[in-house]
C-alpha cells in the first residue's frame, strides 16, 4: 500500500497532459518519502484532481496537497496562512489556503518546501488533540464527484485547481463542521448560499443539487 498504491491515481491522471502527470507523480514521491506514515487521500473531482496527506483519514486533517487542473499543478498547504515563509514562496488570499505553482520540477524549491512541510505537519498533529493518528500509511480514494466518467478536463469553464480547492475548503468549514452558532437547518441554508456565491464569483461550475452532500 502507501507509496506503491498508485493504480487509481495513474488512471485519474490520464485525463491531464503528460507534463502535468510527471510533475504530480514526482511531487507525490517527494511527500511520501518524507512522511511514509501519513495517509494519502485522493479526491477525483468533477473538474480537477487533488490528493493530499494527513495523520488521519479525515480531509480536515490534511496538511499538504497536490492539485492537477487544466492550468497545471499546484502544491498547497491547507493552513498555509499559519506557516512561516521567509522565502515568500506561498501565494493566495483568504484566511487559510496557500500554495505555489509548480511548472517544472527542476526549479522546485525542495529545501524550502521541506521546512514548510515540517511546520504544516506539526500544526496538523497539534490539532488532533488526542485523536489517534490512524490509519497508518494508507491510500484512501474518494471517487464521488466525477460525473458519468467524464474526463477532468472536459468542462471548458473549469477554474484553476487552487480556486477549486478554496471552494472545497470553504464548503468543508461551513457545511461539514457547521461552525455557525445557530440551529442546524439555518446553518445548512446559510452555508449553501455562501458556497453557491463562491462558485459564481470564482466562475466555477457548481455541482448538481444531488451532489451537494458528496462534496
Amino acid at each position: 500500500m502507501s507509496k506503491s498504491d498508485n493504480k487509481d491515481l495513474i488512471k485519474f491522471l490520464e485525463a491531464f497532459p503528460p507534463e502535468s502527470r510527471e510533475i504530480a507523480l514526482w511531487l507525490r514521491d517527494f511527500v511520501w518519502d518524507l512522511y511514509p506514515k501519513c495517509n494519502e487521500l485522493i479526491y477525483d473531482n468533477y473538474n480537477f484532481l487533488a490528493f493530499g496527506w494527513g495523520p488521519t483519514e479525515r480531509m480536515s486533517d490534511i496538511f499538504c496537497s497536490i492539485a492537477v487542473g487544466t492550468r497545471g499543478v499546484i502544491f498547497g498547504f491547507m493552513w498555509g496562512v499559519k506557516l512561516e515563509d521567509p522565502d515568500g514562496l506561498l501565494q493566495g488570499g483568504g484566511n487559510q489556503f496557500r500554495s505555489l505553482r509548480v511548472p517544472d520540477i527542476r526549479t522546485f524549491p525542495t529545501t524550502a518546501v521541506k521546512k514548510l512541510l515540517k511546520q504544516a505537519f506539526e500544526n496538523s498533529v497539534a490539532t488532533l488533540k488526542g485523536r489517534p493518528q490512524t490509519p497508518n500509511g494508507e491510500t484512501i480514494v474518494n471517487r464521488s464527484l466525477r460525473k458519468n466518467g467524464a474526463p477532468a478536463c472536459q468542462n471548458e469553464h473549469q477554474p484553476s485547481a487552487a480556486k477549486s480547492i478554496r471552494c472545497r475548503i470553504l464548503y468543508l468549514l461551513l457545511w461539514k463542521k457547521r461552525t455557525f452558532s445557530m440551529n442546524t437547518t439555518r446553518a445548512r441554508r446559510t452555508s449553501k448560499m455562501i458556497m453557491l456565491a463562491g462558485y459564481r464569483v470564482l466562475n466555477v461550475t457548481k455541482p448538481a443539487k444531488k451532489d451537494w452532500g458528496k462534496c
